[in-house]
This record gives C-alpha cells, sequence and structure tokens, in this order.
C-alpha cells in the first residue's frame, strides 16, 4: 500500500512541478536564484565532475557484470534464461554499454563547448 501512495506522490509532485514551471504567471512568481560567484561556479563544477565521474563508475561496472554474466555454467538458472532467452554477449554487451558510450560523448561535448 505504501509503495502506491509513495508513486502517487512522486508522480503528483512531478507533474505539478512541471505545470508551476512552465505556466508564465506561475513562473515569475517562483525565486528566481543566481550563481554569479566564481567560487560557486568552480563548486557546481567540482560537483558535475564528481557525479560523472560516479555515474561513469556506475556503468562500468554494470557492463562488466553483464560480461560476466555469460561465463555461467549453462546448467545454473542464469545459464538457463540466457539460453530460454535467446540472449547472445555482444548484443547484451552493446545495448549495456550504449549509455556509457552516450554519457561520456556528451561529456566531452559539453567540454568542448565551453
Amino acid at each position: 500500500m505504501f509503495r502506491y501512495l509513495l508513486t502517487f506522490v512522486v508522480s503528483f509532485a512531478t507533474i505539478a512541478w512541471l505545470v508551476l514551471s512552465y505556466l508564465p504567471a506561475s513562473a515569475a512568481a517562483l525565486p528566481q536564484l543566481t550563481f554569479d560567484d566564481g567560487a560557486t561556479a568552480w563548486w557546481f563544477f567540482l560537483l558535475a565532475v564528481l557525479a560523472l565521474a560516479l555515474f561513469i563508475g556506475v556503468q562500468v561496472r554494470i557492463v562488466k557484470r553483464t560480461a560476466d554474466l555469460f561465463s555461467q555454467p549453462s546448467h545454473s538458472l542464469t545459464g538457463q534464461s540466457i539460453r530460454a532467452f535467446r540472449l547472445t554477449r555482444s548484443k547484451e554487451i552493446f545495448w549495456t554499454a550504449l549509455p556509457l558510450v552516450a554519457t561520456v560523448a556528451l561529456a566531452l561535448w559539453l567540454l568542448a563547448s565551453q
């Protein structure tokens, strides 16, 4: 029951945020935040780099675990599932590594544009 309530609350908050952010009258009433200080900009950049490093680390770990999944013995439950769903190592690694490649490409693009 709590799961459904939490889902409803999060969905309602997201929709309310979107509606209030894009309506001109309500957007004008929202507080305006600016960070013009050079030190603040440096901290935001450092925070973005740390978040990027953490995200890339998690994605690399997911790709590695996906590759390791295919080294399971064929008689195990995992091996039987791989055969039952006709999963191939190359396709699974491709689709798992695609977000990693996209993240790195976007980060490089943003870094080059500055």
